[in-house]
């Protein structure tokens, strides 16, 4: 079986301008295991809202880092037995670069292996990287907690068809399936649970960047949401069980 088979959703991030970041602030009162806080790494931080689910991959919404990006995180579903640097060798004619993520104390957090520039984050609009973690003994690591969200089942998000070609080039990796049509762009994650999730791309004239649209998530067992308006954006259940987190002025499209 080849490491390929091997890999699943880490984790994704969007990024959003201050005045909307604040905005959905008020997402981590209303989910369990939502939270906002800063992240320290030996050579930078950055803000974040992280709503994780029970699968253990998490939603990352940016403060004003990277505008206007993607970010698509994958690692082995199980990292101590399989090593994520053997994606070298299963596509060696790809131009993988590589470095490592330090915590403050100097400790290696993990290695990154991608096909784009990782740590360019003013330009890098799509970013997709693999995670090689350095696993160690921590005793400060949060509770285990129930969390709102069961899953995550649909992004859907704008983009510049000129960004297409770059898109796909920098995704020619990623596991799970890619699927294209004259106006949408469709990648399928795995997740650990053997759900996939859909990351829907609406392709538009020129060259703009990301967009974020609406975000689907089923909701744990017992599970309910209240209806929330949040500046631009809006937060409500749906029949399907889910909680859908909306730009208030677009109507998403299915594929």
């Amino acid at each position: 079986m080849g490491i390929e088979n091997q890999l699943v959703l880490d984790h994704f991030y969007i990024s959003l301008d201050a005045e909307s970041f604040d905005s959905l602030l008020p997402l981590t009162a209303g989910l369990k295991n939502a939270v906002h806080s800063k992240v320290q790494t030996d050579n930078g931080s950055w803000e974040g809202i992280y709503i994780k689910c029970r699968t253990g991959c998490y939603f990352e919404i940016l403060k004003e880092r990277r505008p206007g990006g993607l970010g698509i995180a994958i690692s082995p579903i199980y990292p101590h037995y399989v090593d994520a640097a053997k994606i070298c060798e299963r596509y060696p004619a790809l131009p993988w670069r590589s470095g490592t993520r330090r915590l403050p104390d100097g400790q290696p957090w993990f290695d990154w292996l991608t096909l784009g520039d990782y740590l360019n984050i003013e330009d890098t609009f799509f970013n997709s990287w693999l995670m090689k973690y350095h696993l160690s003994h921590r005793d400060n690591r949060p509770e285990v907690a129930r969390c709102t969200i069961d899953r995550y089942c649909r992004l859907e998000l704008r983009l510049g068809i000129e960004n297409l070609e770059a898109l796909k080039q920098l995704g020619a990796w990623l596991p799970g399936r890619q699927r294209l049509s004259e106006t949408k762009y469709l990648l399928e994650l795995p997740d650990r649970d053997g759900n996939d999730l859909q990351i829907a791309i609406n392709l538009i004239p020129g060259a703009s960047r990301f967009k974020f649209l609406s975000i689907d998530m089923e909701l744990s067992r017992g599970e309910a949401v209240p209806k929330m308006e949040l500046g631009r954006f809006k937060a409500h259940g749906t029949k399907q069980g889910r909680l859908r987190l909306e730009t208030r002025e677009v109507t998403p499209n299915s594929l």
